[in-house]
């Protein structure tokens, strides 16, 4: 089901339906309501009162394929985005805790769940797009984002609460004060609650979106010290 979820939040950043965001937080509801441990917290593999199984058990190891607890908490800080839910994101940082132990002590084993942390803790970047998703122009600004890779990325066009984003303004509130610049869609980039100054032209938010990566890899680039060990002097007095 996680998986599921994950596929359904793709496929609506790749539409713009908010049919497929309906959906998937259905299903992330159905699966907290059959398989979330209220007690210890994060998802069993198998839902209670399932005489089949022995023992439930969660899933701790991300192989070939993730794990549904590292899946689930990425599903669960998109959908808290997306929909205003803190609830979600709640449930996303207990899943976690739940599994900090091994994550510290093997992170090599949960390397999904470790990607998951840190969306966890860096909030999400969220693009805005005020105007018609069938208008050229729009689709110009969204082509510019569909070239870029930015991880953690929150997308929604703002085309009014009666258009296809109308579930986003019944859930966010500040939807409804995004507006176009002289007629034309324009783009806010938003992080950590304040947003950018809108723009409307493609390079514009092609800049503001590569200026913002370069800060984010500065950020978080690690710092390499120099242990070369000194070599012969070339001081011809030594």
């Amino acid at each position: 089901m996680p998986s599921l979820v994950r596929g359904l939040l793709d496929l609506y950043e790749a539409s713009l339906d908010t049919d497929w965001l309906q959906w998937a937080e259905m299903l992330q509801e159905s699966q907290d309501r059959q398989f979330w441990d209220p007690n210890g917290s994060g998802y069993y593999t198998s839902p209670e009162g399932d005489t089949s199984i022995l023992i439930r058990g969660k899933e701790d190891q991300d192989g070939a394929e993730p794990c549904g607890n590292s899946v689930s908490v990425h599903n669960l800080i998109r959908l808290a985005a997306y929909l205003d839910r803190e609830d979600l994101k709640v449930k996303a940082g207990r899943t976690l805790s739940a599994f900090a132990d091994k994550l510290s002590a093997i992170p090599i084993a949960l390397p999904e769940m470790a990607s998951a942390l840190l969306f966890y803790y860096e909030s999400p970047t969220q693009v805005f797009i005020a105007g018609d998703a069938e208008d050229n122009n729009t689709q110009a600004l969204l082509d510019v984002l569909r070239t870029r890779f930015i991880p953690g990325r929150i997308l929604a066009v703002a085309d009014g609460p009666s258009g296809r984003a109308g579930i986003l303004y019944r859930r966010h509130e500040s939807l409804s004060r995004l507006q176009r610049i002289q007629g034309k869609p324009a783009a806010y980039v938003c992080r950590n609650f304040a947003c950018s100054l809108p723009v409307t032209e493609p390079q514009d938010l092609a800049n503001s979106l590569d200026d913002y990566a370069q800060q984010l890899k500065e950020k978080t680039a690690p710092t390499v010290k120099d242990n070369t060990p000194p070599g012969p002097s070339t001081d011809p007095d030594k």
